[in-house]
């Protein structure tokens, strides 16, 4: 598709009830390069700043566990348990382990311990649902963290609880920068 522009139009050239011809391809054209050629570039990294921040990622799977909690095994039943309840996936790629680890920086997302084997001799990591499948969770990567052994039995099923522990890069001291 070519996407040059031999005769621009300008929005300034309309008034909001003029809907003309060219107008309408101009939108078409404009939302078809934005579909076509800005979003595959855009939607990883977006992913990625999204996934990393796991105040979003709990309140996404919070509203996403409300519609999972109407559904029910009459309508999904190779997908629920119960009604209500997505059945437990039982495989977990390298991949997910690794990503899930690598996000939350190998510390467990409830009490903040280091799960990295260079650094502890814990050797049970769990991979948790954020929010349990009990009360509305699913199984999308997005919906997984780190914990240690001792806070994921302490949470089960009965909370929701999570940690948006953030590592600065480097600290910097206010006091001793200078602006003049």
């Amino acid at each position: 598709m070519d996407y040059s522009v031999t005769n621009p139009v300008s929005i300034d050239d309309y008034e909001d009830a003029d809907f003309t011809p060219e107008l309408e391809e101009y939108a078409e054209r404009l939302q078809s390069l934005y579909f076509d050629k800005v979003l595959p570039i855009v939607i990883d990294d977006v992913f990625t700043v999204l996934y990393s921040n796991k105040n979003f990622l709990h309140e996404f799977n919070r509203q996403c566990s409300e519609i999972i909690r109407t559904l029910t095994t009459n309508d999904y039943p190779d997908l629920l348990a119960e009604d209500g309840v997505i059945k437990r996936i039982a495989y977990y790629p390298e991949w997910f382990k690794k990503g899930i680890f690598y996000r939350d920086k190998g510390r467990c997302s409830i009490c903040g311990c280091d799960l990295s084997p260079a650094f502890t001799t814990i050797t049970d990591v769990n991979y948790d649902h954020i929010i349990p499948l009990k009360l509305g969770g699913n199984n999308d990567p997005t919906n997984w963290q780190l914990t240690c052994e001792t806070c994921n039995k302490r949470k089960g099923a009965r909370s929701t609880d999570f940690k948006n522990i953030v590592f600065p890069f480097w600290q910097i001291d206010f006091e001793k920068v200078s602006y003049t």
